[in-house]
């Protein structure tokens, strides 16, 4: 018998169903009416686009558009659009033969539509309506082929009720300036003056641009640092861990290829504040946990179905399927929906810092998707900050509740394991659990020793950790095992090494940066460290605003840019003025504001190149009433028409214009095999990109086998902290904003005198058997005497090319390094654009030494005495010579070993450059709902965008992704690509150095800041560059030691023999992309990878090596759940960055010394 409530629901479900039949039945005998009307038979099945025009001739006052998404398209575009005059709308949308009704004005997140620019309606978008006249100001203009002056403002209208619209605005106020005649109404809203001349806001400085603005990153006020201070006056931390389920049963069957999707089963916490630091306090509570022993029902899980109920919507599908959003009874108990609830409603959460280790792959992954689960629809979107599929930070509100989601891997690249060691936490270490025995199978089992050796997977262990394993298992083996009991120890102890370590590193950080909590100022490490030094140490004017795209000056088309450079050829008198020199001409003629491809000031002449498609040409666009995808939906008609009077207004001011048509180019080009080549081999179509000067550091092969021989040693030298030498005063590094050359260029064969950036041509010597200049060919770094060779990856050798035009480089370096190569042969064939400093502006250590000199003295401090009972004068001898050489005074009475600051200063030394080469080509990802229009549909149709994904969510949401397009990009806040770039390039110089001295005959391989080489065992090539001082060289091999024979495969693939005092032997393999586990260490061994460089270098092939290592694995979003894979990877010989005979890599180009080479150079 049905009970009053289920009587109640049961009523309201029936009467759901007849008001649903009844309007059905309404809708249907509306819909004929509406048909007959409109002259349609009502009697066809199906209505098609033809019927869609006698449907709107009938319903004359509504705007009906329909979208579509067409071909390869990602986002929907109009394909029709009928009575633009209706003062009332109807949207449609065509998908899969059906035609849907856009319902942006029902739903939960109603929204309204502009149909006058076919746009969501937003905030403010009156202000940005593309349908708005930029002359009068109101969206229903009429243009016409009027030209009416405004006497009081200088500008022209096209139309009558244009010129009538802009004069009743003047008369309410905003009135142009006499001078520069712009309509600016900053006074209006902010109290800063009208500056003549301002043509658009800077969002650097905040105020508004000149013609030839410049400005740098502003450094915070008082004000604004006193704000960030209160920010963390109270910071409160909360630090869990989650264990998981991983196995597909409790009988060990190994792992499998991909394993069962992670399921938690305890989640343990611990927290703290900043007022008492794991002292507990009233305000954090003792250690809690999570676990599958309780069975406790999440607290509201009633009132969330209720609210989830009441916000179901028409487009819900069945229920059979649960849905992200929805509160399923069986689940509202798992550890993980407790642990969720309590961050969602617990006061204590409000506002907290939740930070898991490694938590932005694993932790945090779970965590959110079980947040959206329980309270997704009711929440604020969160804002999810992705690098790949790693969750950097996350920010969640629900309510009054607010979260913030930090991985503290971002701070401390370090392993939960090393940590006490690295902090000196005595009597804490990470213990071993078997977590294939972590199943429900074993809930109720009491052994009476260890689980089996397998359930621990030790193949997967590193050497050093088996040895541990081995000796703690065989130790433990008779003491038993419970597995709540010691899952629960097991996460409680990595919660406890989490929290210490927090604490230790946010008080040292507090200590050392004037009180400044990381956890509050940063989401990373180097962003930390970047609001360190922007609140600290940089000073007006410090750091320029170097712009990610250049100085541009305008948008041409490359094929434009290289017509009007190939009439620069044809005409040496021609000097004409372009997009790459001095940026494009502007005029202001009958009130329109043009810019002209060429300008000639000699002559008065402007050069003009049309695209086909922007311009409407009538030979390759015949159908004239077709719409053009690039200009607004405007016909190619119109587009013709809108040419010839721009021409007609130019006419009016120049002498002459010169057009031409993309398609007569190609014509041309067809015809004159010069002008052809001209245009293949020329690659100056943009200007100077400052993040093409930013190469990475050398990493090369130069020889797979090497043993030490009677005369001659091995030696492995490392740089002591490269990058912290270069920062406090190594290099020099340029203050403010540089002066740009775009023509009138120093003598290319006279040294260059002028320090900065330059974008050149330049031609390698065809003898350098180093080749020090780097240029990156199909996504490598490379060091190439030709541009041919190392496009082709013509390996195997020799080179044939013995053009110029098939040889030079064309690129963006520093000019130190360009001295260097011309030092060494280089030649510079053209110079591009130069970006150079004054000499007053180069400045070596400046903020960057203020930041690393304190750090570096407490490395050295907390490093302790360098050996034991040391006398009174060698201390004062052992202080003498670290000021001598490192330029800090180091105090006797500090100095004492301190492993967690040492470990600090390491750390931080390190940190101090990156974040000034930030890229600002990012995925930008967002997590909304469905219904969502206006949100959908800005996103994917900003301009300055491309689409990437659209993956559902569940039902209800999307994760939604675009990247900006790269001409788009303007930089992101304190990013100086310049800063970035110098370093870099001084490393390599650095490296150079050293190769230099050793002989690179002699090289065996190097890395960024790293050498390996033989050499004879009466010399020392570099005995003045050895020493323990930032800057300089070290050994790598342990003292006492011999290097004795070295195999490498790759970059960052190689093997060490190395000879002990006793006489025997111990290998390092170093493999990047594979783990060196226990398992893995067995067949990927010196011996197997000289075996391999053997075969490869007598057959030229070898079977590859094999690993396995464990990784996560998630579905096709971030929040996507999680699973164990097996992941296999191969190792194979790669020794493709120049000639590769006989085990032995030479540049590509390399040639015999004073071989003629043709000059064809065509610029």
């Amino acid at each position: 018998m049905l009970g009053k409530g289920a009587r109640k629901s049961e009523k309201i479900k029936n009467e759901i169903l007849v008001s649903l039949h009844s309007r059905e039945k309404s809708q249907l005998e509306l819909a004929k009416q509406l048909l007959k009307d409109a002259g349609l038979p009502t009697d066809q099945k199906e209505h098609g686009r033809d019927d869609l025009a006698k449907l709107a001739a009938h319903l004359h006052d509504y705007q009906i558009i329909l979208w579509a998404i067409e071909g390869r398209q990602t986002v929907a575009s109009i394909v029709e659009s009928l009575n633009p005059e209706g003062s009332r709308f109807i949207g449609l949308f065509y998908q899969g033969g059906h035609y849907e009704f856009v319902t942006h004005t029902v739903g939960v997140k109603s929204s309204r539509f502009c149909y006058k620019c076919s746009k969501f309606d937003e905030r403010h978008h009156n202000y940005r309506c593309k349908a708005l006249c930029r002359r009068c100001g109101t969206t229903d203009c009429e243009p016409a082929n009027l030209n009416i002056r405004c006497d009081k403002c200088a500008i022209h209208f096209r139309s009558q009720k244009c010129f009538d619209s802009h004069l009743k605005a003047t008369q309410a106020g905003a009135k142009p300036c006499q001078k520069c005649h712009t309509i600016d109404r900053t006074p209006e809203y902010r109290k800063d003056a009208h500056s003549c001349g301002g043509t658009s806001f800077c969002f650097t400085c905040r105020k508004k641009k000149s013609e030839k603005h410049e400005c740098s990153h502003p450094i915070p006020t008082e004000k604004d640092k006193e704000k960030k201070r209160e920010k963390q006056n109270f910071c409160r931390v909360i630090v869990a861990d989650l264990e998981t389920i991983t196995a597909e049963s409790g009988e060990y069957k190994g792992y499998v290829e991909r394993g069962p999707k992670h399921e938690v089963n305890l989640v343990c916490v611990e927290v703290f504040c900043t007022k008492c630091f794991g002292d507990a306090c009233d305000e954090c509570p003792s250690k809690m946990h999570f676990s599958y022993r309780d069975k406790k029902n999440i607290r509201g899980s009633d009132d969330a179905k209720d609210d989830e109920d009441d916000e179901d919507d028409e487009d819900d599908e069945s229920d059979e399927e649960s849905e992200v959003g929805e509160i399923i009874p069986e689940e509202n108990s798992t550890p993980l929906a407790r642990f969720a609830d309590f961050l969602l409603n617990d006061p204590i959460a409000n506002g907290a810092y939740v930070v898991c280790h490694n938590g932005g792959r694993y932790d945090h992954v779970l965590i959110l998707a079980e947040l959206d689960r329980l309270v997704g629809l009711r929440a604020k979107e969160p804002k999810i900050l992705l690098n790949g599929n790693t969750i950097i930070t996350a920010e969640y509100t629900y309510k009054k509740q607010r979260l913030h989601f930090r991985d503290s891997l971002q701070y401390l690249t370090m392993p939960l394991s090393k940590m006490p060691a690295a902090f000196g936490l005595t009597g804490e270490a990470k213990g071993f659990f078997p977590h294939l025995y972590n199943h429900p199978d074993n809930y109720d089992k009491v052994l009476k020793t260890l689980p089996p050796r397998e359930y621990y997977s030790p193949q997967f262990m590193k050497s050093d950790a088996l040895t541990e394993f081995d000796e703690w298992y065989s130790g433990a083996y008779n003491d038993g095992f419970v597995l709540h009991d010691e899952l629960l120890k097991y996460c409680e102890s990595d919660v406890r090494i989490l929290k210490l370590t927090l604490i230790a590193f946010i008080k040292k950080c507090q200590e050392i940066f004037n009180g400044w909590n990381p956890l509050v100022h940063g989401s990373t490490l180097a962003s930390y460290i970047m609001f360190v030094l922007k609140h600290e140490y940089i000073k007006e004017g410090d750091v320029g605003v170097v712009p990610e795209n250049g100085f541009s000056g305008g948008n041409n088309s490359a094929l434009a840019l290289k017509y009007i450079q190939w009439l620069e050829k044809k005409n040496p008198n021609l000097r004409l003025q372009y997009l790459l020199k001095g940026g494009e001409h502007r005029v202001k003629v009958n009130g329109h504001h043009y810019s002209v491809d060429g300008y000639d000031e000699v002559e008065n002449e402007v050069y003009e190149v049309y695209g086909c498609l922007w311009h409407g040409c009538k030979k390759c666009q015949p159908i004239r009433d077709k719409k053009s995808p690039l200009c607004g939906g405007l016909t190619m008609e119109e587009l013709w028409n809108r040419t010839n009077e721009r021409e007609e207004d130019l006419k009016t001011v120049y002498k002459a214009v010169h057009t031409i048509w993309e398609c007569e180019i190609y014509e041309k080009m067809e015809k004159d095999r010069e002008m052809k080549k001209f245009f293949n081999l020329n690659k100056y179509t943009r200007r100077l990109l400052p993040r093409e000067a930013l190469y990475g550091g050398r990493t090369q092969a130069f020889r797979s086998l090497t043993k030490a021989e009677a005369e001659m040693i091995l030696q492995y030298l490392d740089y002591v902290s490269m990058y912290p030498y270069l920062n406090a005063g190594g290099t020099a590094y340029p203050r403010g904003n540089p002066i740009v050359v775009e023509r009138d260029f120093p003598d290319p064969s006279e040294p260059l005198k002028l320090r900065g950036l330059v974008y050149c041509d330049m031609l390698p010597p065809v003898d350098d058997s180093l080749a020090i200049i780097p240029q990156r060919f199909n996504q490598k770094l490379m060091f190439t005497l030709c541009r041919s060779c190392a496009e082709d990856q013509n390996v195997s050798g020799p080179c044939p090319h013995r053009n110029v035009s098939e040889r030079y480089l064309t690129g963006v370096w520093c000019t130190d390094e360009i001295n260097k190569a011309v030092s060494r042969g280089y030649k510079i064939l053209k110079y591009h654009e130069i970006w150079y400093w004054k000499e007053k502006d180069w400045v070596a250590g400046g903020f960057f030494a203020d930041y690393i000199k304190p750090l570096l003295k407490m490395k050295h401090e907390s490093s302790g005495w360098p050996k034991l009972n040391m006398t009174d004068a060698e201390k004062e001898a052992y202080i003498a010579n670290i000021y001598e050489k490192d330029g800090v005074l180091l105090d006797a009475t500090k100095i004492h070993k301190n492993v967690a600051m040492r470990n600090l200063a390491k750390i931080f030394l390190n940190a101090a450059w990156g974040k000034f080469a930030q890229n600002s080509v990012k995925n930008e990802v967002r997590l909304i709902h469905k219904w969502d229009d206006v949100t959908l549909s800005n996103f994917f149709n900003d301009p300055k965008y491309e689409a990437v994904a659209m993956v559902p969510f569940g039902k209800k949401k999307l994760w939604i992704s675009r990247k900006p397009k790269k001409e788009t990009v303007l930089g992101t806040a304190y990013t100086n690509l310049a800063i970035a770039a110098i370093t870099t390039s001084a490393a390599r110089l650095r490296l150079t150095e050293a190769i230099e001295r050793v002989g690179v005959e002699n090289m065996i391989y190097c890395d960024t800041d790293s050498v390996m080489f033989r050499q004879k065992k009466d010399e020392d090539p570099l005995k003045d560059l050895k020493g323990e001082q930032l800057g300089f060289l070290v050994s790598e091999i342990p003292p006492g030691r011999e290097l004795v024979e070295v195999v490498t495969m790759a970059p960052k693939v190689y093997a060490l023999k190395i000879k002990k005092e006793d006489g025997t032997f111990e290998y390092s393999v170093k493999v990047k992309g594979v783990t060196m586990n226990s398992g893995n260490s067995r067949h990927i061994t010196f011996d197997s990878m000289k075996k391999a460089m053997e075969d490869f270098i007598s057959a030229g092939f070898t079977d590859p090596l094999e690993g396995e290592m464990l990784r996560f694995k998630r579905g096709d979003n971030a929040l996507d759940g999680l699973w164990t894979c097996v992941m296999k990877k191969q190792l194979n010989p790669r020794m493709d960055k120049g000639h590769y005979i006989d085990g032995v890599a030479t540049p590509f180009g390399l040639l015999p010394p004073n071989t003629p080479l043709i000059d064809d150079y065509p610029f």
